[in-house]
């Protein structure tokens, strides 16, 4: 008869166990300074889960007929900034998510830097939500997964030729929700001609005559502002239609500026003359710089010279324009 043996149950040593928790720790410690010395590059890029597949929009059913290039060439600053990572935006021109305005048909250069410390990418779409509805063709500086990273730079020109009003973001998922996001609006542009029925002011050729005006910008405050007319606040400005106007004008204040003689002192965009304005509600003279333009006043009537930049006119920087 065999008799079997009992196997003895092998137990670990207090020893042992300690050895075994300190080892556990030791790999926490070594897996936690690691993710420590690491946080910079798992924060600049977004989960794969996150990013939109590329080429996946869907054209829209009733798209607005294109314009060929018949407008200005206008160019925009834009700057990507991050005062927390859950705090974004961008820098039109030095201003913050300022809109962006241009008229159908104008040449848009976009020039931008990454001064952030996360990856960012550019582009004007239809749809906020959607990073593949790029509005025009080249109207973005990478995509949703491709990056300028920080301190690069990029360009792109690209005509606006569709009416309406779409967006500029930056294309990485979640920053527009963040704050990256502003307005790009293209108006229709005005083509001078009268149809039936108009009572439009006839246009008046050059009558050679030609007229000169010093202007100042002037801040007596931060909530108010005027112009001097050769050395009078906010004069009125007379001249005869037909006349060659000369406008000599420099920012003596601390804020930026911009000037424009408008048919509507309540709409920017209204300028009544052929290169009657110096800057854009986007482009400033800023602190002690001068600017010139020289256009002729071919249509009489009432009009405004107002600061350009959004508000200032109704902080006082508004007089008449009277062509007789």
């Amino acid at each position: 008869m065999t008799i079997e043996e009992e196997s003895p149950i092998i137990r670990t040593t207090a020893s042992r166990l300690g050895k075994g928790i300190a080892i556990i720790l030791v790999v926490m410690a070594v897996a936690a300074a690691i993710h420590i010395a690491f946080n910079d590059v798992w924060s600049k890029y977004p989960p794969m889960n996150q990013v939109a597949k590329a080429g996946t929009s869907t054209a829209p059913t009733t798209p607005t007929p294109a314009t060929p290039a018949v407008g200005e060439s206008r160019t925009f600053n834009l700057v990507f900034h991050e005062r927390t990572p859950t705090d974004l935006y961008f820098t039109v021109d030095g201003q913050e998510n300022a809109d962006i305005i241009v008229n159908v048909g104008d040449k848009i250069t976009i020039n931008i830097k990454n001064e952030g410390n996360m990856p960012h990418s550019f582009g004007i779409v239809t749809d906020p939500n959607d990073v593949n509805s790029i509005a025009f063709t080249n109207a973005n500086i990478g995509s949703s997964t491709q990056f300028l990273l920080s301190k690069q730079e990029g360009t792109t020109t690209f005509i606006a030729d569709k009416p309406g009003e779409y967006y500029y973001i930056c294309l990485v998922a979640g920053h527009a929700d963040l704050g990256m996001k502003g307005k790009f609006i293209v108006k229709e542009r005005s083509t001078g001609s009268s149809g039936a029925g108009s009572t439009s002011t006839p246009v008046v050729g050059s009558t050679g005559n030609k007229v000169e005006f010093n202007i100042t910008f002037e801040e007596e405050s931060p909530v108010k502002l005027y112009f001097t007319v050769n050395g009078e606040i906010n004069k009125d400005i007379r001249v005869k239609a037909g006349d060659t106007v000369t406008i000599k004008i420099k920012n003596n204040g601390n804020m930026p500026h911009s000037f424009g003689i408008v048919t509507d002192p309540n709409d920017v965009n209204s300028i009544a003359f052929t290169n009657a304005n110096i800057g854009s509600s986007t482009q400033f003279l800023l602190s002690k710089q001068e600017g010139t333009t020289t256009f002729i006043a071919d249509k009489p009537g009432e009009y405004y010279y107002i600061c350009l930049v959004a508000g200032h006119a109704d902080l006082g920087m508004k007089g008449k324009f009277i062509v007789e």
